[in-house]
């Protein structure tokens, strides 16, 4: 496993970032940028399935909500950009913005993608609410190494 900090109080030191871990780090840092780091390999990424890509080298946005994933883990990334590495269903994940901002639904093309992000809105409304968060509260998630999707 790969620690990308000396600093075992970092909510990241284990190599995986939980829903908690996240606004506990985002509210100890509000208006700064300290990004966290997770390790693929420690990621559930519930049904996703090579079959989500054409073929490897094939990049998708993967909404993880939608793939049965556990919260710690759609929580952070909701919406994820997945490169498919090869046909044994290795993926590299891209980086993420871990926050609480609200989405633009009138750049959302299509019915079903607005009502999506009526209800991404309404979803980061609630938590806002819950746990006192506003648009100064976020910070970068890099996921480093490779993560496994289903293949059968």
């Amino acid at each position: 496993m790969i620690i990308c900090s000396n600093n075992p109080d970092r909510p990241d030191a284990d190599g995986f970032v939980t829903k908690e871990e996240g606004i506990g780090w985002a509210k100890e840092n509000p208006g700064e940028d300290i990004p966290l780091f997770n390790d693929a390999q420690n990621l559930d990424l519930g049904r996703t399935h090579v079959n989500d890509f054409d073929s490897p080298g094939d990049t998708k946005d993967i909404n993880l909500l939608y793939k049965g994933t556990p919260k710690d883990v759609f929580y952070a990334y909701g919406s994820v950009s997945m490169t498919l590495v090869n046909s044994a269903g290795q993926v590299s994940i891209g980086k993420d913005k871990f926050d609480w901002d609200y989405h633009d639904v009138s750049k959302a093309h299509g019915f079903t993608s607005k009502a999506k992000e009526v209800a991404r809105n309404a979803g980061i409304l609630k938590e806002r609410t819950l746990h006192n968060l506003n648009d100064n509260h976020g910070f970068t998630l890099f996921t480093y190494g490779l993560g496994q999707i289903r293949k059968d």
